[in-house]
């Protein structure tokens, strides 16, 4: 099967964004009742997804979903409406999901990920610290011992600077963290 999408945005209003994107899924190829679901995206977001939904048995609603994916993304940091950063977004991952399906549209999933994230910035002065590498805690970025605060003391996790960052519009593919200092 093939199916073909697009998004436009315009919430901003000297820049329009289009992304254009397919999605091949291919029914029984590694047994009965599996699925393999394969997305490409072009424009503004180029990217690549794959899932392979499989049964542990012909007749069984368990499953397991091993998936990939790999994208990058234009993310625009603005104060009001002045841009201040163009940011390019990478991101690569796999991860395996476990679940049960409760009928043809709903099912619950358990899952691991794990992944990279890398950022560059192409336009304007740095907003946002540099982030490159695997996405988890570093554990040498803790203090060693917890930080004692009066209640006139600034919030612990503070930006430095003093515009609030506006996104026009959140999108699912950026669920990242980003380590605010």
């Amino acid at each position: 099967m093939f199916q073909t999408a697009f998004e436009v945005d315009g919430s901003q209003s000297g820049n329009v964004d289009f992304t254009m994107g397919t999605r091949f899924t291919f029914m029984d190829v590694a047994g009965f009742r599996s699925e393999w679901r394969t997305d490409v995206l072009l424009g503004n977001t180029y990217g690549i997804q794959t899932e392979l939904f499989r049964p542990f048995r012909a007749e069984s609603r368990w499953f397991f979903a091993p998936h990939a994916d790999a994208s990058d993304t234009a993310f625009q940091i603005y104060a009001k409406n002045d841009p201040l950063a163009d940011y390019r977004i990478y991101r690569t991952n796999i991860g395996l999901d476990l679940g049960y399906t409760f009928g043809r549209f709903s099912e619950l999933r358990v899952g691991y990920e794990i992944g990279s994230l890398n950022n560059q910035l192409r336009l304007g002065s740095p907003e946002i610290p540099v982030v490159q590498g695997p996405r988890r805690p570093d554990p040498h970025a803790l203090p060693a011992r917890p930080h004692r605060r009066s209640r006139h003391s600034p919030p612990r996790f503070q930006r430095r600077n003093k515009f609030p960052l506006v996104r026009s519009k959140p999108r699912r593919q950026e669920r990242f963290f980003l380590p605010w200092t």
